[in-house]
């Protein structure tokens, strides 16, 4: 192998090394999480926790899968949602990561979505239970006291409006998003347009390979250029 043909080839395994070391410097997910607190819905007063909350995740999975599709997210993505918190004291976070800041901020806010209808659902249901226990507790002609008849009449009138508008249990904070941190990031950040999911060092191995092949193939054609002149 001649002196130029072993430059080429440390060029191409340099590139390669390099694209790959550049690769393995970056972050390869970002968390997005956001803060669940209970909330008041007129004389309701709900609570959730943890357990809550995923159990709302479990029962619209289905739903939450399709969505996820139709967004541009695989199924899988579903395995990065956390639920964490006590079981006794508020708030329940959820978070959950992807490739990109804005892809984790977009899957959470699916995953939000998602529970927040559920649990709208499950409480307007609960809601329609207190309704019926407390008619049948003013029709109930042994309640003779006045102060309790206007207190159940005032709850009926508050459910009913609940009703016309049914909401979750919770309401939520605004999402946190991890942003770029490592060196490497905050370069490709810095480059024009969306910032890029980090690619696998293995293709970026291949990428800078066949960057160094280009280069010492113009290299090689514009030595043999500068060989027939001479010889001209």
């Amino acid at each position: 192998m001649s002196a130029r043909q072993m430059a080429m080839a440390l060029v191409i395994l340099a590139l390669g090394a390099a694209g790959a070391a550049f690769a393995l410097a970056r972050d390869d997910s970002f968390r997005a999480s956001v803060e669940l607190t209970p909330a008041t819905r007129g004389v309701l007063r709900p609570s959730i926790g943890p357990a809550y909350v995923r159990r709302m995740l479990r029962r619209g999975r289905a739903d939450l899968t399709a969505r996820l599709e139709r967004s541009g997210f695989e199924p899988r993505s579903l395995a990065s949602v956390r639920v964490r918190g006590s079981a006794f004291r508020a708030p329940v976070r959820v978070s959950a990561a992807a490739g990109t800041p804005n892809r984790a901020g977009r899957l959470l806010t699916l995953a939000v979505r998602q529970i927040d209808a559920l649990s709208a659902d499950e409480l307007a249901d609960s809601a329609r239970g207190a309704l019926g226990s407390t008619r049948r507790r003013l029709a109930d002609p042994l309640l003779v006291d006045p102060v309790e008849r206007v207190r159940l009449v005032s709850r009926v009138r508050s459910i009913r409006r609940y009703l016309r508008e049914p909401r979750a249990r919770f309401g939520a904070s605004r999402q946190t998003v991890e942003q770029p941190a490592r060196w490497a990031d905050r370069v490709v950040a810095a480059l024009p347009g969306p910032f890029p999911q980090r690619p696998s060092p293995l293709w970026a191995a291949l990428t800078g390979m066949i960057a160094g092949g280009l280069l010492a193939s113009i290299a090689a054609l514009a030595g043999r250029r500068t060989d027939a002149e001479r010889l001209t």
